[in-house]
C-alpha cells in the first residue's frame, strides 16, 4: 500500500529518524549514547 508521493514518504521517514529514533536509540560504537547525545558531546568538545 502506497501512501502519497515518494517525497512525502521520505520526509516522514526522515522526520521519524531525527525526531524520535535518534533521541532514544543507544549505539555501542558511540559509547552507549544516542546519536543526538553523541552529536551534542562532539559539538561541546569543539
Amino acid at each position: 500500500m502506497r501512501v502519497g508521493p515518494a517525497s512525502l514518504r521520505a520526509g516522514s521517514i526522515a522526520s521519524y529518524i531525527h525526531g524520535f529514533h535518534n533521541t532514544t536509540r543507544l549505539h555501542s560504537a558511540l559509547g552507549c549514547l544516542s546519536p543526538n547525545d553523541h552529536a551534542k558531546k562532539l559539538k561541546h568538545a569543539a
